[in-house]
């Protein structure tokens, strides 16, 4: 504890935590979520009418199967495929090669007839594990994924009764906060992705940077590697979450005031954040020790923030119906309500969300041993030393 609170000292006193606090706060003011006062529609309830411009899945196997081949046929027929394949989910081109156009080819010979259509008496079954054989060849995160078929394809008009059961939902479950909270967590989890790795490069290299003397903090062996490892990243990830749990309580406060305590679900925000910030934000971190660590250099600074922001760029496609959910940096969200989308993809977002986490573990135990290996005065790499 002691340890923990001494590097917690050492992170109010950076010039970078500072920065990193009030960048977060910019960026979220700069994007109206602080608070969102957008999307107020989510709570009216629904006219007849409204339903006319509003695409949802239907789940019906006969729209979904020829829609999804068609789509397959033309990107071969291209050549060209757009994924985003895991972990990161970041965009990505592909042009396959011969073998693997030939292979694509040959699941959609076995699924559609010569005029390109669905072959009569295929079933569901036989053709996912077509479709999971294409997304397998394109390397994963397609538009074919099993997973994702029901999402993409197969979509039909709202009815009147799927809005009344949104805004019911969205009304008995997210009570207002709820709503405001994913839309608040959304632009948070880029700006985390951003900056969160800052502070961690900044301390720790300060303490492996050339010309600094070798600073005792780092160096000292009183202190196992793992002890102070673990106690600077948590202290990191205490103070770097502190901004939004400020951040948290105001809005809480704020919405309260508009619609009323018994209104609204108190303990929105801090839950939503928990889930989906902390993951991102110890990935940052963990991910910033352990480079610089590594090679005793600040690529941590210009590294981290450029996944973030192509892993947010590759969210632009969907934001709103949980296609990015599984996203390893910045799940997205981008709109108030949709409360039966965030449950039915509440599982990949859990998945998604261990897998930083997991990640984050992987990192730390790498800045573990990269430390160690200085204190023995092993080269863990040579530009670093």
């Amino acid at each position: 504890m002691q340890l923990f609170l001494w590097e917690c000292r050492r992170v109010a006193k950076s010039v970078v935590y500072w920065l990193y606090a009030a960048a977060l706060v910019l960026f979220l003011w700069g994007q109206d979520a602080l608070p969102v006062n957008e999307g107020l529609s989510a709570f009216v309830p629904p006219q007849p009418g409204d339903e006319l411009n509003t695409l949802v899945p239907s789940g019906d196997e006969a729209r979904i199967m020829p829609e999804a081949a068609a789509a397959l046929r033309a990107a071969w027929q291209e050549d060209r495929f757009v994924t985003y394949p895991p972990p990161l989910c970041i965009y990505r081109s592909v042009r396959p090669s011969d073998a693997q156009h030939a292979a694509l080819g040959e699941v959609l010979d076995a699924l559609c007839a010569p005029d390109g259509t669905l072959r009569p008496g295929v079933t569901w079954e036989a053709f996912t594990a077509g479709m999971e054989k294409a997304d397998r060849i394109l390397g994963g995160g397609s538009d074919w994924a099993p997973a994702g078929l029901e999402q993409k394809y197969g979509l039909v008009p709202a009815t009147y009764a799927d809005l009344v059961a949104e805004y019911e939902a969205c009304m008995a479950h997210d009570r207002y906060t709820g709503a405001f909270a994913r839309l608040f967590c959304d632009y948070a989890v880029i700006a985390l992705a951003l900056f969160g790795a800052l502070p961690a490069v900044a301390l720790f290299r300060q303490d492996v940077g050339a010309g600094r003397g070798g600073a005792a903090a780092i160096w000292v062996r009183r202190v196992p590697g793992a002890a102070l490892v673990g106690a600077r990243c948590a202290a990191l990830l205490a103070l770097e979450f502190l901004p939004v749990l400020v951040m948290d309580i105001g809005l809480t406060a704020y919405y309260a005031g508009l619609y009323g305590w018994r209104s609204i679900a108190p303990g929105a925000f801090f839950g939503y954040s928990a889930l989906w910030l902390l993951p991102t934000l110890a990935l940052e971190i963990a991910g910033g020790a352990a480079l610089t660590l590594a090679t005793g250099t600040a690529a941590g600074a210009a590294l981290w923030p450029a996944l973030g922001w192509l892993c947010a760029a590759s969210g632009a496609g969907g934001l709103s119906n949980g296609s990015t959910y599984a996203n390893l940096l910045t799940p997205r969200h981008n709109a108030v309500g949709g409360y039966l989308v965030f449950r039915r993809g509440l599982a990949r977002l859990l998945a998604g969300r261990a897998a930083a986490l997991a990640l984050a573990g992987v990192l730390l135990a790498a800045a573990v041993w990269a430390l160690r290996c200085r204190r023995r005065g092993v080269a863990v790499w040579r530009s670093g030393i």
